[in-house]
């Protein structure tokens, strides 16, 4: 839970440092994403998808880099 919130603190942190001050609030101290729209458009479900699919996949593939290195670590050292 606690890893959570580090990670929101440092998104936010992140978004804070990029985004330059006079998009996030104006002169009249009144809060504005951007200039027009004040919400952005929504992300289609497909695109939602595809992204959770590519987020899988990289953590799968991450996954067995480490198995692989431990399982040649623990043979290096098994072995000699």
């Amino acid at each position: 839970m606690n890893r959570n919130k580090l990670y929101v603190a440092l998104l936010v942190l992140a978004a804070l440092i990029v985004t330059p001050l006079s998009v996030i609030v104006n002169f009249n101290n009144k809060v504005n994403i951007a200039e027009g729209n004040p919400l952005p458009p929504p992300i289609p479900p497909a695109m939602v998808a595809e992204g959770r699919k590519i987020l899988r996949n990289i953590l799968r593939v991450a996954k067995l880099f480490v198995t692989k290195s431990a399982f040649a670590a623990f043979l290096v050292l098994s072995i000699g």
